[in-house]
């Protein structure tokens, strides 16, 4: 599952409280016994159980696992979304999916590369045009604390 291409129904989705996700004061209060069973916090997870509690709310009963992604409509053109499988589990993610128009890279210059030799993109958005502009990209993304950021 992957939270960079979720479309909710945002007032449903704030009436039965599956925001905010408090990403952070999860992994602090959490994060050590994820850890301890050899996991970490992921953003997709939480962001999962969030959408479970919020259709138990909806529903005012539990919901199980194989209902909840049976809720859910999986984008199968995105797919794969990794590839290069190696034994060792390394694989490459895939950011561009030139055949639906999606382009989910977190970094800006490779975004940027990507929409101005692409002229099939449609950039539509402020945010976008911006990117698209500015040739310091220094502000894209940076309230996002990166996983190497943490204190140790």
């Amino acid at each position: 599952m992957s939270t960079d291409f979720f479309i909710i129904d945002f007032a449903w989705a704030r009436k039965y409280h599956m925001f905010p996700l408090d990403f952070i004061e999860f992994d602090e209060r959490y994060g050590d016994l994820l850890y301890s069973q050899g996991k970490q916090t992921q953003l997709e997870k939480l962001f999962l159980a969030r959408y479970m509690r919020s259709l138990k709310r909806n529903l005012n009963m539990p919901i199980s696992y194989s209902a909840l992604v049976g809720s859910m409509r999986y984008l199968h053109e995105r797919e794969p979304v990794h590839s290069n499988k190696t034994p060792s589990d390394n694989s490459q993610r895939i950011m561009h999916f030139p055949e639906i128009g999606l382009l989910t890279h977190h970094e800006p210059l490779e975004k940027k590369e990507i929409l101005c030799l692409d002229p099939e993109m449609k950039v539509v958005g402020p945010h976008m045009q911006k990117l698209l502009i500015e040739d310091d990209v220094s502000y894209y993304n940076n309230s996002v604390r990166k996983h190497d950021q943490y204190e140790v």
